[in-house]
């Protein structure tokens, strides 16, 4: 049997539905530091204190890259490896102060060329630039999560080997859809249905379309 993968799409978005709110765009900037504070940090409650101290302790950004190492440090010590995390925010707002605080230049390039940017900066975690292309940005990146590509491998769009770039780049290589969307989309099916253990295949809205439930499924890319 062959699925068209645009009506897997329809039927992941019709089934899965994600509200505005959900996919709304984030302050590049903040989005980044949140993220690395995230690296191994205790728990996201750690996360948000610190966040809330940088934004509440300095007037800005640009103060906190101007300020002692000690005083950032401090700020954000909840999440552990303060002083290490204090050196990678520092190196990326520099990054951003030299393009005068303003990241949207990059919506001009391409998914690729923007992630080569971003990867080069000191510990943002190769697997969040393309989240921070697509939400803090709103570039048609698709990001893949552990949970993203167990949902897509089982599926078995691209088979059970597919990596997590050889997943975001097939769905970015896809014309008009909506990458935020979708992305959302499917980490509802992986989270509520396509769990790591136990699936629950038997309820799931698009297990007609599923490999791993009909071994017989071949893909086929959208029509042009």
């Amino acid at each position: 049997m062959k699925v068209e993968i645009g009506d897997l799409i329809d039927a992941v978005l019709q089934n899965f539905e994600v509200d505005e709110e959900e996919i709304k765009l984030q302050d590049p900037i903040e989005l980044t530091i949140k993220i690395i504070l995230e690296n191994q940090a205790p728990n996201q409650r750690s996360v948000e204190t610190a966040l809330k101290n940088l934004k509440t302790h300095f007037s800005g950004w640009e103060e906190v890259l101007n300020a002692p190492d000690w005083k950032v440090a401090m700020a954000i010590r909840d999440v552990g490896y303060s002083n290490l995390k204090t050196t990678y925010i520092k190196n990326f707002l520099k990054f951003c102060a030299q393009h005068n605080w303003d990241l949207s230049w990059m919506k001009n390039l391409s998914v690729n060329e923007a992630y080569e940017i971003l990867s080069k900066i000191q510990k943002i975690p190769s697997k969040e630039i393309r989240y921070i292309l697509a939400f803090g940005i709103g570039m048609p990146a698709f990001p893949t999560d552990q949970h993203v590509k167990r949902a897509i491998r089982r599926l078995g769009v691209l088979g059970n080997s597919a990596t997590e770039e050889q997943i975001s780049k097939y769905f970015e290589s896809l014309k008009d859809i909506d990458h935020r969307k979708l992305y959302v989309a499917f980490r509802k099916l992986a989270d509520k249905i396509c769990m790591a253990r136990k699936p629950k295949c038997l309820i799931c809205p698009v297990s007609s379309y599923c490999h791993s439930v009909s071994p017989s499924v071949e893909y086929i890319k959208v029509k042009k």
